[in-house]
């Protein structure tokens, strides 16, 4: 049962001439460091609730979570599945995509808005984002993402409604933009307060015609965080007459502000706004019950470290197939509960893929496990991909039974995704099966730096910039001017086929000697391809640079 006692205040907490709060702490089941209050007017009438989250007790993260599934998920679902005590809905979405920055665990799932169109007219916004940074702390900024990083700036960029500003060059700022050093983060928008004061950049941020209203009351959802580094989550209900009506975004501000924000941001609103602690659902979402949104922000036990060995079968979510030719062994041997793939030599179409994040830097071992038999191809691919390129290497899958085959050692960075692929692209004249069963990722040196049997992983330098990363129908390419002409420009998918030529699409126009490329995520034949990782690749008589781009339909 939730229990409420009265908290009362030495000093009334305005909002505005029509609305004061009253705040009743409920009880809850949360550690010491999480409060909740629900705050009540009458007159308007308005319903709010927040949560104050402590950032000072080191077991808890506050960490955005993305969605699972098709489409979307309830923040209650996103929540529990988590094992999370609390949670509010998250940033802005658009048929199941996010709409903006989310970055859980120093990965960036999702890039801030790289350009919004109104009446035809292109913006470059620099939208509110929350953050929490590598120390715990937490910060509120205008996002960017700029040459594949995403940027902090002092003020955002300063569009107005028909004037829109340049794209925001970090240079172009004063002070300048830095680099965003955080943890976990998530874009919303638009800004609220800014120094402990009221500093809506609604119009900075391109919100008008995007049906996030200004001064109209809705209901709104938001986070900030005050002077002693604590995370206000907060929420407030509306459109539902006789319960509550909502605010206007300068109403939520200032509520910020009387709740000891110093900086916090708006997120997305409407019948988005949810509000979960333990289990239960506090307010009374506007559709009448929780929509399922893209992503949550969610309070959660700080995780343990996880071994230095990783281990995924073909049951684990980290595997995925591709293609129709996959069918279960019965051969017996097989790693942990679930039998073996196995797939048809074939032309590389059909191929299944592991995904992983290394949670520490060092020198990794990938083993694979696979039961093998005299029909199992001599010279299956197992493409080994991170950062930007990837290495191919052909493992005899007739030996090696009942154990863990080495496959290589690389040096990944913490945080780094690591992709496993196997494809049927082997040769059918000596074999007839590729086989899947299991991989382990086992950290062998987590200092290494220099070790001669390590197959390198190379980072690449921005030559080539692909803007917005991920996208959803269309994609910009910059590519910077290198000293001999292109010969090739092409699109190729995970497994290394080659989806369509762009070499004639290269257009040779901006002052630096640059040039743009387009493409509309259709192949040769012109269908639009499914959603999944691609990879731009320039050759010259120079060499070679690769890009990796992420298509989410």
């Amino acid at each position: 049962m939730i229990k409420r006692f009265v908290i009362f205040f030495l000093f009334p907490i305005f909002v505005s001439a029509d609305v004061i709060f009253t705040w009743e702490e409920v009880s809850m089941d949360l550690p010491p460091s999480m409060r909740v209050f629900e705050g009540v007017n009458y007159n308007r009438p308005v319903r709010a609730w927040y949560i104050d989250v402590d950032l000072s007790d080191t077991n808890i993260v506050i960490k955005p979570v993305m969605h699972e599934g098709s489409y979307c998920e309830t923040v209650s679902s996103m929540v529990s599945r988590n094992n999370g005590y609390a949670g509010i809905n998250g940033g802005f979405f658009y048929s199941g995509i996010a709409l903006g920055l989310v970055q859980t665990d120093g990965i960036i799932l999702c890039a801030p808005l790289a350009t919004i169109v109104r009446s035809g007219v292109t913006y470059y916004p620099t939208r509110g984002a929350f953050g929490i940074k590598p120390d715990g702390t937490p910060d509120v900024t205008w996002a960017y993402m700029w040459q594949n990083a995403v940027y902090s700036y002092p003020e955002p960029n300063p569009n107005y409604q028909g004037n829109p500003a340049p794209p925001p060059d970090p240079a172009l700022f004063t002070p300048n933009a830095e680099p965003w050093n955080t943890y976990q983060s998530i874009g919303g928008g638009p800004n609220l307060v800014s120094n402990g004061v009221v500093n809506v950049t609604y119009e900075e941020e391109i919100f008008w015609d995007s049906g996030v209203g200004l001064d109209n009351n809705d209901p709104r959802t938001a986070i900030g965080y005050t002077s002693g580094n604590h995370v206000i989550m907060f929420t407030v209900d509306g459109r539902q007459n006789n319960w509550s009506l909502g605010l206007s975004i300068p109403e939520v501000a200032e509520t910020m502000i009387n709740l000891g924000c110093v900086e916090a941001i708006g997120l997305d609103g409407g019948g988005s706004t949810t509000v979960i602690a333990v289990d239960s659902l506090l307010n009374k979402p506007s559709d009448g019950d929780q929509r399922q949104v893209a992503n949550a922000l969610v309070v959660m036990p700080k995780p343990e470290p996880p071994p230095p060995s990783l281990i995924f079968d073909t049951d684990d979510a980290a595997y995925n197939e591709f293609g129709t030719g996959w069918f279960e062994s019965s051969n017996t041997g097989y790693w942990g509960n679930t039998k073996a793939r196995l797939n048809a030599v074939g032309s590389g179409s059909d191929y299944a893929v592991w995904q992983a994040v290394v949670p520490y830097s060092g020198l990794w071992k990938i083993d694979a496990w696979w039961v093998p038999a005299s029909n199992r191809a001599i010279d299956t691919p197992f493409i080994v991909s991170s950062g930007f390129v990837r290495d191919t290497l052909f493992v005899n899958q007739r030996l090696g039974a009942n154990q863990w085959n080495e496959i290589g050692k690389w040096n990944f960075e913490g945080g780094d995704s690591v992709e496993v692929i196997v494809t049927d692209e082997a040769s059918g004249n000596v074999s007839i099966y590729v086989c899947t069963d299991a991989i382990r990722l086992t950290l062998i040196d987590s200092v290494t730096t220099s070790v001669t049997e390590i197959i390198p992983v190379p980072r690449f330098s921005d030559i080539i910039i692909g803007y917005p990363n991920p996208f959803n129908a269309s994609i910009n390419f910059k590519i910077k001017n290198i000293d001999s002409q292109l010969e090739r420009v092409a699109i190729y998918d995970l497994t290394g086929h080659k989806i369509i030529d762009l070499s004639e699409r290269i257009v040779r126009r901006l002052p630096d000697g640059s040039s743009t490329l387009f493409w509309d995520g259709r192949n040769s034949i012109g269908n639009v391809v499914s959603s999944g990782i691609y990879f731009i690749q320039l050759v010259n008589k120079g060499g070679e640079w690769t890009h990796k781009i992420l298509m989410l339909r």
